[in-house]
């Protein structure tokens, strides 16, 4: 039968570190993932990390590991080889510390001790819309606007819209880009690139993060993206015009090229374009009137079209704002009675 010398075997397991423990020489532990020898009778200190890492070492590594410790969490004694989840990304920690304080203003989280820590495994962690004052880490996916953004760098973000996000842009990198659309511009609205609004007849796209306040004061922040049409009847010279209305004026209908106030369409052919021409009948002439491009009026028994705006003058069939349309009979009522034709 085999002999064994009780006396051979040195090493005594002690199972987990435990501070305030008195440890001597062969004694083994459990510290994070790996096991530990003694190396030095010691009380054992606060932290395992005091007592391994001293001038005088109380302990080495009799066996590596890891141990996963779930999400990362600020203030905790963390061993080489822990594992935590932080963020999108899972880390193995490489030296013993004891973990940050997460707390305001700074919000330090793991980052203040990034190099202690090796990545594991990275992914994303979606946040979805980018929010005011937030604590964002490295890996995080943000919408904004059109375009889906990933942390690069952790940071709190700013503390109002108006900053927005553009605010911390260099932390931010472009993940994929897109169109987001707003409905009908508005003022005192926070647009972002790529937002798409309605104004006028047209949709715009926002090439520029801003607050709105007046379209005509904002646009080069915009760029036209799809041309379309607005009735807006007829033109008023104290009404405010998008590119794309569509106004009557006289017997024409015009089309805005720009944005603009009281300018007549007959006038300004760098705002206008004409749409249709037509006719408007306006009955009997008359030299008290003002009369507009394609408006139709009655003399005697003919009908003259006016060529441009003009008020009536004392002689239309000569006048070279009117083209004469159609020649007829005028029937006047007489007072004679005819008893027969000879």
């Amino acid at each position: 039968m085999a002999e064994f010398k009780l006396g051979r075997i040195r090493f005594v397991w002690q199972g987990d570190w435990t501070t305030g423990t008195v440890y001597v020489a062969d004694d083994v532990v459990s510290f994070g993932g790996k096991s530990y020898i003694c190396i030095k009778n010691h009380t054992a200190s606060s932290e395992f990390n005091t007592d391994f890492a001293s001038e005088i070492p109380k302990w080495n590594i009799v066996s590596d590991g890891t141990s996963w410790k779930a999400e990362w969490s600020p203030e905790v004694e963390y061993a080489p080889g822990d594992v935590v989840k932080y963020g999108a990304n899972v880390y193995i920690a490489e030296t013993g510390h004891t973990s940050a304080t997460f707390a305001a203003p700074d919000f330090l989280g793991l980052e203040a001790d990034l190099e202690k820590w090796t990545p594991f495994a990275t992914s994303f962690d979606w946040k979805s819309s980018w929010t005011i004052s937030t604590r964002y880490k490295i890996n995080d996916l943000v919408r904004y606007g059109g375009y889906v953004y990933v942390c690069n760098t952790a940071h709190v973000s700013s503390a109002t819209s108006t900053l927005g996000l553009e605010n911390d842009q260099s932390k931010w990198t472009l993940f994929s880009d897109g169109l987001v659309y707003t409905g009908t511009w508005v003022t005192n609205t926070r647009y972002r690139v790529n937002d798409l609004v309605k104004y006028g007849g047209n949709i715009w796209i926002a090439t520029a993060a801003h607050t709105s306040n007046d379209f005509e004061l904002d646009e080069s922040n915009w760029e036209s993206f799809i041309e379309g049409f607005q009735f807006e009847d007829s033109w008023n010279t104290n009404s405010n015009y998008q590119t794309g209305d569509t106004v009557t004026y006289g017997g024409y209908v015009y089309v805005a090229r720009t944005n603009n106030t009281g300018s007549k369409p007959t006038e300004n052919d760098a705002d206008w374009d004409v749409f249709t021409t037509g006719f408007k009948f306006q009955g009997d002439w008359s030299a008290l009137t003002d009369y507009k491009v394609g408006d139709v009026v009655r003399l005697g028994g003919n009908t003259f079209v006016a060529l441009s705006d003009n008020v009536g003058s004392a002689d239309i069939a000569t006048d070279a704002d009117w083209s004469q349309l159609n020649s007829g009979i005028n029937w006047t009522i007489s007072t004679e009675t005819f008893l027969q034709v000879s």
